[in-house]
């Protein structure tokens, strides 16, 4: 991955912080770069995945197992993720999102997808690290934030006093299932709970990441 400045929130920032968060902060700052920055000394596996961002609809024709519209890709708006770049969003509160994952190369491999919030937290989309999850195939895709497997959508949002904010999104791949749940943290700024110590580096066989920055912008700043 290419050489970026990862900043935090300039609102979180300023914020006035009493003397006893300052190392809880800190603590969950480091750990947070620390898992954000982390590349593999080999990217080979990400070559052979494509990722979409999907905006979700509802298909009023289709019922999930709790007798509910299922959500699906609205396809007239996806975007292909690709590691290292930034992907601009127009934000609106009602909005859902997913995302598809191809595997295209000829290695089964395991899928973690998390979004690192410019408030600190870090956050699981999907766990990889599910004993009943199977691997990614060569050749089949996987459904995240919507499917029967997916999970549940996503929103991005935006504050009244806010005109943009960021986060990433961070994908891992894993040759082999690898618990990667010592990434999850909470905001320091949400409350007085201590953050996660960063975990030791632990050998993994192989592995890759994807990352991506999303810009989420209010509609009246569309150019």
């Amino acid at each position: 991955m290419s050489q970026r400045t990862h900043r935090i929130s300039e609102s979180l920032a300023l914020r006035p912080l009493a003397s006893e968060d300052i190392h809880t902060i800190i603590r969950a700052a480091a750990h947070y770069l620390w898992q954000l920055r982390r590349t593999p000394p080999s990217s080979a596996l990400r070559a052979g995945i494509d990722v979409k961002l999907h905006k979700l609809e509802q298909d009023d024709t289709q019922l999930d197992d709790w007798l509910l519209p299922v959500m699906v890709p609205d396809v007239k708006s996806h975007t292909t993720l690709k590691d290292g770049e930034e992907v601009d969003l127009f934000v609106d509160d009602d909005d859902k999102y997913g995302m598809t994952i191809l595997n295209k190369g000829d290695i089964a491999l395991y899928c973690s997808v998390f979004y690192f919030d410019s408030n600190l937290s870090i956050k699981s989309y999907i766990k990889s690290w599910n004993l009943d999850r199977d691997p990614l195939r060569p050749q089949e895709s996987m459904t995240v934030g919507y499917g029967r497997d997916g999970g549940n959508p996503w929103k991005y949002y935006l504050d009244d006093w806010q005109e943009s904010d960021f986060g990433f999104l961070k994908i891992f791949l894993t040759t082999k299932r690898v618990d990667l749940s010592h990434i999850l943290q909470e905001s320091p700024f949400a409350g007085s709970r201590d953050a996660p110590e960063p975990e030791p580096k632990k050998p993994i066989p192989l592995w890759d990441t994807i990352t991506v920055m999303i810009n989420q912008r209010k509609p009246s700043m569309r150019g």
